[in-house]
């Protein structure tokens, strides 16, 4: 498990993984969010725009992806807030 290093409270699991990252948000029902991921070179290898359900985790498909350190950064309301995970 895998807690943000600044603004909300996020938590993702697993870590590392090899398929599909979780990752639980600290967000009221409705609020729209943006997901963005970046691999070590800088460059986002995912972006999406959301709308937060508390019934629902938001599941990245890392699948297809190069073995290696991802960041996942979550902006909402104002704040951003960065989770760090590995993928194997």
């Amino acid at each position: 498990m895998n807690k943000s290093t600044s603004g909300r409270n996020l938590v993702g699991f697993p870590n590392p993984t090899s398929d599909e990252f979780n990752v639980i948000l600290d967000l009221q029902d409705g609020t729209n969010y943006k997901v963005n991921v970046i691999n070590a070179f800088g460059v986002s290898v995912f972006q999406n725009n959301e709308v937060y359900d508390s019934n629902k985790l938001l599941k990245i498909n890392a699948f297809d992806w190069k073995s290696g350190v991802y960041l996942i950064t979550i902006e909402a309301e104002g704040e951003v807030s960065t989770l760090q995970f590995r993928k194997l």
